[in-house]
């Protein structure tokens, strides 16, 4: 008939808020809908058997949502029409090689990196998130090496 009763146990709400609240539902099932999805961002396999793994294995998962989710709105803002399936397998395919040249000289030989060829949409995306030329400065931090 078109018609839907909605219950709530928070009487100091207005009819605006319980309707927002209910409509705002959808929003948290399709992230969770999201966070099953095995080909992404999925909570499972999860390999872990003591409570202490479980809890850090599923913060990691939400904290890679909430990056992915900041990443899809920052694409969105720019133009980016696909869903989040669509910019992570975009993503998946924006690649970087590592080339070593051999200068016929003793010691380490030269080595530098260069991003694959890619589909138009894909480097649009890649220049959109300003990732396109982030290969050409690595970061340097202390004993730790970006790449290897």
């Amino acid at each position: 008939m078109g018609y839907r009763i909605l219950m709530t146990n928070n009487h100091n709400w207005s009819t605006c808020e319980i309707i927002q609240a209910y409509h705002g539902q959808s929003i948290i099932e399709y992230t969770f809908k999201n966070m099953k999805n095995k080909r992404h961002l999925s909570f499972t396999p999860q390999y872990h058997w003591t409570d202490q793994k479980i809890k850090v294995h599923n913060f990691c998962c939400v904290i890679t949502y909430l990056m992915t989710s900041l990443i899809y709105k920052t694409a969105r803002e720019k133009g980016f029409t696909g869903s989040m399936d669509t910019l992570l397998d975009m993503l998946g395919n924006i690649r970087l090689g590592t080339i070593i040249e051999d200068t016929g000289k003793k010691g380490r030989p030269k080595v530098f990196y260069k991003l694959e060829e890619m589909e138009p949409a894909e480097r649009k995306l890649a220049e959109d998130l300003g990732i396109i030329k982030l290969h050409e400065r690595p970061m340097k931090i202390k004993g730790f090496g970006v790449y290897i």
